[in-house]
């Protein structure tokens, strides 16, 4: 192939001459010119690749320089030609061998410190004649952040024309060129023979970002939906590669904490993937708040509030895009996470296993005709049917109100927004509050019935949404749906109290039988689909005779499960800790019950307990 290409002229990826192509693998210029410009012996000009910070510069060309062959060096913050000749010879000769080879002469150094990492001023000490001479002409120098470099243009330029005219090396300089120094760009021309502007390759970036992730099925999954996560990055309008390596990082990390069923579950993956991607892209952007999260009920907040918008400003290209708009391919209504899930994934960053799956198991449902049919569903989609339709399924509806059909929390919660939205016709606060006190009777009767769920740990609030769809509540009757989401948190709370001796005698069995499942519930260390769901506090609600009665009766091996528990709660708030001292009280009461010999063996673990927290 002949190569014929123009010094000093700018080349846009968007406009490539078919014949100066790149291979199959990457089809674009810049890395054509770059294989041809390494190739050179003693080419007398320099390289410059352009481009918007995280465009992916850098990462072309490490990718078509070969790692061995590369002298990266970094001009951000360098002010001196002393300090750029010693950083290119510190990244030419990192290994403390070479230097002592070449430097042999200059006791002086401080070879001794140096190891992997040569600090400037060392260099700098041992010789600036010296090791700017010693250079190794079959490595190619590449200076990045050439905007943010504090040196005069002109200084500057002499540093890098001595390696290219003195010693015949290959420079490839990386910057912005819209943010370099206008007296660099004014001396440039003698300097650089080719300048190009590189537009992010996404594709490539993503191939490249996903190398670095630990081999396995996640990275399996990931690297399958590429189209998917590069489609939704584009939509974005992220302009920096930098959001996408994120990307790609937080959802290895999403899925990560799946379980074992659900990682395996292709439903669940085809069903959250999506959700995902969008929601770590958007908060990467900062485009993403605790009270702005991307739950059903916000999206459709969020579709509320632009309509309104639009009957002010009916030119809707003043407004910012929704999250509709901007991703239509996505359906947000069918969001396997929670509000709860999304503030750990999203606003604290700590991706909770417990939550994550939690919200999964509650929220994926498994489109079948029984799903479909449920009544609830059907009135959603009040618009779509037909006026006889609407009129059996709402009688179907309020009939199923007054069986009690559903017990769980969403599809009550689902139904009642529904019939309130129904009520509401009538425009009568009258007819309003009276079917509130109805649906507060509602959840009286399940929790006589012990069917209200005490509140779950981690919960934050009540959800708005459920099986991905939010809660239709229109601002008519929002006060009154507020008001028996108050009703049933209170609800919630008193069956939690109901609970306490049950479970402070589950807590007990396992004190005996199965202490390590015992620790494992109290410090919520793991998720278990099956688990039992018990209150973090519980352990204060447990009388210390019965507790010492119980650990007395477990097998000695296991007591490290315990102490360390112990310990623990002495680590934990005041409550847990007037607990654990009173339990260690209790123990020393008993002393004197006691054989010497078991008396000793207490009095160990006492002290022991109390050295580790520094008592």
């Amino acid at each position: 192939m002949i190569f014929n290409f123009a010094r000093n002229k700018k080349c846009n990826l968007t406009n490539i001459d078919p014949q100066v192509g790149g291979n199959s693998e990457d089809p674009s210029v810049v890395r054509t010119f770059l294989e041809y410009y390494i190739s050179l012996e003693k080419p007398g000009y320099a390289v410059m690749i352009s481009g918007e910070w995280g465009s992916g510069k850098t990462l072309q060309v490490n990718r078509v320089i070969p790692e061995n062959k590369r002298v990266n060096v970094s001009l951000f913050g360098l002010s001196s030609r002393d300090e750029i000749i010693a950083s290119v010879f510190s990244a030419m000769y990192p290994l403390r061998s070479n230097l002592k080879k070449k430097g042999r002469n200059y006791k002086d150094a401080g070879l001794g410190i140096f190891g992997f990492d040569v600090p400037l001023g060392a260099l700098i000490s041992a010789g600036v004649e010296f090791i700017k001479e010693n250079i190794d002409k079959d490595k190619i120098i590449i200076f990045d952040d050439l905007e943010r470099c504090v040196m005069k243009g002109s200084d500057l330029f002499g540093v890098i024309n001595h390696y290219i005219e003195k010693h015949g090396c290959r420079v490839v300089i990386i910057c912005n060129e819209s943010k370099v120094s206008d007296e660099f760009i004014e001396i440039k021309e003698k300097l650089v023979g080719r300048t190009m502007t590189l537009l992010p390759n996404v594709n490539e970036a993503f191939r490249a970002f996903s190398e670095e992730i630990s081999k396995g099925h996640i990275l399996e999954i990931i690297r399958n939906n590429q189209s998917i996560i590069v489609d939704i990055f584009e939509k974005s309008e992220a302009k920096s590669l930098r959001i996408l390596r994120y990307v790609i990082e937080d959802l290895h990390r999403l899925l990560s904490t799946y379980s074992k069923d659900h990682i395996k579950n292709k439903g669940i993956i085809d069903a959250s993937l999506k959700i995902a991607v969008v929601m770590i892209t958007e908060a990467k952007l900062g485009r993403v708040s605790a009270t702005t999260l991307p739950t059903p009920a916000n999206i459709l907040l969020e579709l509320k509030e632009h309509a309104k918008k639009l009957v002010n400003n009916p030119n809707a290209e003043d407004l910012p895009m929704t999250l509709h708009q901007r991703y239509r391919h996505v359906n947000f209504y069918e969001n396997l996470f929670n509000e709860e899930a999304l503030l750990s994934i999203l606003i604290e960053g700590n991706f909770d296993k417990l939550i994550i799956n939690r919200s999964i198991s509650e929220n994926y449902v498994n489109f079948a005709e029984t799903t479909k049919t449920k009544t609830w569903r059907l009135a959603l989609g009040f618009s779509e049917n037909n006026d006889e339709d609407n009129k059996k399924i709402f009688s179907s509806l309020m009939e199923e109100f007054n069986q009690r059909k559903y017990e769980k929390e969403g599809d009550f919660m689902h139904m009642f927004c529904m019939l309130f939205l129904y009520k509401s016709i009538k425009n009568s606060e009258d007819i309003l509050y009276q079917f509130e006190r109805e649906c507060k009777l509602y959840i009286d009767d399940l929790f006589l019935l012990g069917k209200i769920d005490a509140p779950r740990r981690n919960d934050v609030r009540l959800s708005r949404s459920f099986e991905g769809q939010a809660y239709w509540v229109d601002d008519q009757y929002s006060n009154n749906v507020s008001n028996i989401r108050q009703y049933l948190e209170d609800k919630k709370k008193e069956m939690a109290e109901k609970n306490i001796p049950s479970q402070c005698d589950f807590i007990l069995s396992l004190l005996q039988e199965d202490p390590e499942r015992l620790v494992r519930i109290i410090k919520n260390e793991e998720y278990e689909e099956d688990e039992e769901e018990i209150p973090e506090g519980i352990m204060i609600h447990i009388q210390h005779d019965a507790f010492f009665e119980r650990w007395q009766k477990m097998d000695p091996r296991n007591n490290s499960y315990i102490i360390e528990l112990l310990i623990d709660m002495g680590e934990g708030n005041s409550d847990r800790k007037t607990w654990m001292e009173g339990l260690m009280n209790y123990i020393q009461g008993k002393f004197s019950e006691m054989d010497d010999h078991v008396a000793l063996k207490w009095r160990r673990y006492i002290k022991y307990i109390m050295f580790r927290l520094g008592r």
